[in-house]
């Protein structure tokens, strides 16, 4: 089974969503994790 994480492209975001992944993962061996980054309208101004 896969399954897909999204977050922003920051890096704390990234880090925090890397530590969910990596605790999904030692689970849940089968599991195979894809991460989204999202981008909005207000990460582009900034």
């Amino acid at each position: 089974m896969t399954i897909r994480i999204g977050t922003r492209a920051s890096k704390l975001a990234l880090a925090q969503a890397k530590w969910v992944i990596d605790r999904i993962t030692a689970r849940y061996t089968d599991i195979k994790v894809d991460l989204i980054k999202i981008t909005t309208n207000g990460d582009r101004i900034i």
